[in-house]
């Protein structure tokens, strides 16, 4: 698969790969970029730029980052990096050797999701419908492919729970 910075100010876009499929592709026109494949709520798997890397949820807010594969439940303690999502769905994902990428929201009508690097600069933005922009500040980000994907993976969680409150809530008014 091609290098995501190559497609630096370019039209990506987040696609199902078929109609109720689980596994989405990041193409550029019909050129695909990258996958995620959501096994479960729970867990994804995802492929760009020749690695791969597993998401897993644990909790409420909580996501891992682990290299490769899913990974067996006794073997979570072995990843990457992790998130713990606030109220509003803000966080920091922080590696094991402590750097870390803020993920925070702006807009509130047409939100958009970005990561931001130590300096508060947006490395790469994800807009409704799926859209991503990669900015200039990202062209030497050697995390750059897992923040495109990890992105995806913490919408679908947001997703989940807006799901899930509102079924609560349609039971609770019915």
């Amino acid at each position: 698969m091609p290098f995501l910075r190559d497609f630096i100010g370019q039209p990506l876009q987040w696609k199902r790969t078929r109609l109720l499929s689980t596994t989405y592709e990041l193409r550029s026109g019909d050129q695909v970029l990258a996958t995620i494949n959501r096994a479960s709520t729970t867990r994804a798997s995802a492929e760009a730029e020749g690695k791969r890397w597993s998401f897993q949820r644990e909790g409420l807010r909580k996501l891992l980052v682990h290299p490769g594969e899913p990974q067996a439940a006794d073997e979570a303690d072995q990843s990457l990096a992790s998130i713990q999502l606030g109220g509003n769905w803000n966080g920091t994902l922080t590696f094991q050797d402590g750097h870390f990428y803020t993920w925070t929201r702006s807009g509130i009508w047409r939100p958009s999701w970005s990561w931001k690097d130590a300096g508060n600069q947006i490395l790469l933005t994800l807009k409704k419908g799926r859209s991503l922009e990669i900015a200039a500040a990202a062209s030497n980000l050697p995390d750059l492919a897992l923040l495109a994907l990890f992105g995806l993976c913490l919408i679908f969680s947001m997703e989940d729970d807006d799901a899930t409150l509102t079924a609560a809530t349609s039971v609770v008014i019915n």
